[in-house]
């Protein structure tokens, strides 16, 4: 347990680990992201196992066969080496016990798999253990994109939202831009999605012509590194 603590220590001092705002676990490529108000730290997790608070209850990951087999590789070490060293708990699909308990398992994988830190993920009643490595601080795997048809209703929701706020609404244009080209819509035809057709995406918001005017002139001074910079 000393080396999870202090490997949890150092992720804390580097990037705040443990004061995220969010997280997501993609069950397909094992991509673990925490999210913060300026970036967001990447990460390949494996999931340990899971704890149902309510029956004390522990399940290993490689007992619960709705996970994909990507999730759960690793965990099978811990189940080899309590077969090697008869430790029960590593070996029976399910235990009862208290959640400190878990942090035990967690750190246990945590050094057998060499991983970076453990992570505990809440979903309503169930607390899902994970451990995590190749840790990379930035601004972590790009969103999907977004179905074309989705995107002027989505922009129009944005500026509805600035209205009166100028560098809102030229945060909202670059990220209009850069929804519309990743989802391969020409440029040309996005500038007149938002200002120049009838109806256009800011007079569905409520904008006034000389307001929409207003922005069509910010968008204009808006370059191709402001749009490749742009979170969405």
């Amino acid at each position: 347990m000393g080396e999870l603590m202090a490997k949890t220590t150092v992720l804390q001092r580097a990037w705040h680990f443990g004061e995220e705002m969010d997280w997501h676990l993609d069950r397909e490529s094992g991509d673990l992201v925490f999210k913060f108000p300026e970036t967001s730290v990447s990460s390949s997790a494996q999931i340990i196992g899971a704890y149902e608070a309510q029956s004390e209850t522990w399940t290993w990951a490689w007992a619960d066969a709705s996970l994909p087999d990507k999730l759960k590789a690793h965990v099978l070490r811990l189940r080899e080496y309590g077969q090697q060293h008869s430790f029960e708990r590593l070996v029976l699909p399910q235990w009862t016990g208290p959640e400190t308990d878990c942090w035990y398992m967690a750190a246990l994988a945590c050094r057998l798999c060499q991983a970076q830190g453990a992570y505990r993920a809440r979903l309503d009643a169930v607390s899902v253990f994970m451990i995590f490595s190749q840790v990379q601080v930035g601004s972590g795997p790009e969103p999907p994109v977004m179905p074309v048809e989705e995107i002027p209703e989505h922009t129009t929701a944005e500026f509805r939202n600035c209205a009166d706020n100028l560098d809102e609404q030229r945060l909202a244009c670059c990220r209009f831009l850069k929804r519309g080209t990743r989802a391969g819509v020409p440029q040309a035809e996005l500038i007149a999605q938002l200002g120049l057709s009838t109806p256009s995406i800011l007079e569905l918001a409520g904008y006034s012509p000389d307001a929409a005017e207003q922005v069509m002139d910010i968008l204009g001074r808006i370059s191709d590194e402001d749009i490749a910079a742009v979170k969405i």
